[in-house]
């Protein structure tokens, strides 16, 4: 049951990028002297690849029990954390290109 725990855990990623908490909550582990580029991007890609791996299992075949309930609630929360991503990406732009 361990890879059911860690599978949990990446999975919260995905309700953290929904509520654009993610790159707060999420430590960046990187060499040394290198964090603050890591920063920037490092959320980015770990939800890619999250997603990424987790895409064979939601589109398996769906069995009625608790894991068809994770499966259909990831694969509703997926797109929606992508959506409030971009829409957040969006706005930064957008407000850091208007003049003070």
């Amino acid at each position: 049951m361990t890879w059911g725990i860690t599978l949990l855990a990446r999975l919260q990623r995905i309700e953290n990028l929904a509520r654009g908490a993610l790159k707060g909550n999420m430590p960046v582990e990187c060499g040394d002297g290198k964090q603050a580029a890591r920063r920037k991007y490092s959320h980015l890609e770990a939800i890619a690849r999250l997603l990424d791996g987790i895409t064979p299992w939601i589109e398996a075949p769906k069995d009625a029990g608790a894991e068809c309930n994770l499966k259909r609630r990831y694969a509703a929360l997926a797109p929606e954390a992508i959506i409030a991503r971009t829409l957040f990406s969006i706005a930064v732009q957008i407000s850091s290109s208007v003049p003070s």
